[in-house]
């Protein structure tokens, strides 16, 4: 265990490293500034503000004069185009223009870097569930990042006949990590760490009621556990071409339903085009305690449109 802490404390020196430079080119939690930017907060956290700038980060700047109408993207409002956004958390800057990716699963070893580039950058901190619970207090960065790289890096992940990256210009912008559900490899990772750490077994608690109705079909259930996008760029259709790969892959390889949760409005918004059915009842991070200590998980990382947490499911 010492050696995975001390690699972990080398994974976090690195993520502020890169996300400080990207910064300065002016795009990720730059551009949101008080709007918005989820990794803006999570760095502020780290110096003891948190809570206090995601508050403040719902008050600042104008408010347009009238709702979007371009509410047709759906793989985020923060990339790409500025980070305005009107009362629903919705961008109204110009939209950009949709890119064409390349789609493939990934090549290995050499694609490993990529993907673990994009779940420190965006996962770890972006990610309303991950992020909440860093910020809150349930889990720390650390914790995080070695229950992110325990399961979501393991060999039935990465070479999951449905696990796609995609690549613009030879560079990973975006993730589809999936594993089989009942996977032995990923069920074996995840009871070790939560009878390691009681906080991680406290987080698997919270999220029972989310997977409702999701014991059903396993080894034909094909479950994305990530779906990820560079926030540079993010409204360019990058997540739902992903998705619409991972859909037809799992078809092509009979499996016979696709699995994901929500934890956005963004991702809510893409499976629901491709026909995805609600499972179970949602878990509304304003609302949600801790089931142990009656503590507020999410309530600090509350923002439009980051209101709840949905298992969605689709059935060949």
């Amino acid at each position: 265990m010492p050696t995975e802490i001390s690699l972990l404390h080398i994974i976090t020196d690195d993520y502020y490293h890169v996300i400080k430079d990207y910064e300065k080119d002016g795009d990720g939690a730059k551009k949101g500034g008080k709007k918005g930017g989820k990794a803006s907060a999570a760095k502020a956290d780290k110096k003891g503000g948190g809570k206090k700038s995601m508050k403040d980060g719902g008050k600042g700047g104008k408010k347009p004069k009238s709702k979007s109408k371009d509410n047709d993207s759906d793989d985020g409002g923060g990339g790409g185009g500025g980070g305005k956004k009107d009362r629903e958390g919705w961008a109204t800057d110009p939209k950009p223009k949709p890119i064409k990716p390349t789609i493939e699963n990934p090549s290995l070893p050499d694609d490993k870097y990529g993907i673990e580039r994009i779940l420190k950058l965006v996962t770890c901190y972006e990610d309303p569930d991950y992020g909440g619970c860093t910020i809150s207090g349930l889990l720390s960065s650390d914790m995080v990042l070695l229950m992110i790289k325990k399961t979501h890096l393991l060999d039935s992940v990465l070479n999951h006949p449905c696990t796609l990256v995609a690549k613009h210009e030879g560079r990973i912008i975006g993730i589809c990590l999936c594993t089989d559900k009942g996977d032995e490899e990923w069920e074996a990772a995840w009871a070790h760490l939560k009878a390691t750490f009681s906080s991680i077994a406290d987080r698997d608690e919270i999220l029972k009621q989310v997977y409702e109705g999701d014991d059903r079909q396993a080894g034909k259930t094909c479950q994305i556990h990530q779906l990820a996008v560079d926030s540079r760029f993010r409204r360019m259709t990058v997540g739902s071409q992903l998705v619409k790969a991972c859909v037809k892959k799992a078809d092509d390889e009979r499996f016979h339903r696709v699995s994901i949760v929500c934890t956005d409005a963004f991702s809510e918004k893409i499976v629901k085009k491709l026909k995805f059915q609600s499972m179970g009842e949602p878990l509304h991070y304003k609302k949600f305690t801790h089931p142990k200590t009656g503590a507020l998980i999410y309530k600090c990382i509350y923002k439009k449109p980051h209101k709840k947490m949905r298992h969605y499911a689709l059935r060949f």
